[in-house]
């Protein structure tokens, strides 16, 4: 699954969509589905609160083709299960 991240923090420290939805997706029943967050923001706090929230992979926009294929290649490799059941 791939989600946006909107950068920074939500006003008032609220979290932002992207985080809230990566965080409930690890409390599911989705708990192993691997969850790509792409971002507009590249920095070191953004890909923090992302792995924070649960995320597998972490890409930052613009989405550059051969980048998203390699983030997807090394979450497969950490979930040979995917690969041998594909959907």
């Amino acid at each position: 699954m791939g989600t946006g991240w909107a950068a920074g923090g939500a006003p008032g420290g609220r979290r932002r969509l992207g985080e809230v939805l990566v965080a409930r997706l690890r409390q599911s029943a989705a708990d192993g589905l691997p969850v790509l967050v792409m971002s507009a923001s590249d920095d070191r706090h953004t890909r923090d609160r992302a792995a924070a929230a649960g995320a597998t992979g972490f890409i930052p926009k613009p989405i550059i083709e051969p980048q998203l294929r390699a983030e997807v290649a090394a979450v497969l490799q950490r979930r040979p299960a995917l690969v041998d059941h594909p959907a």
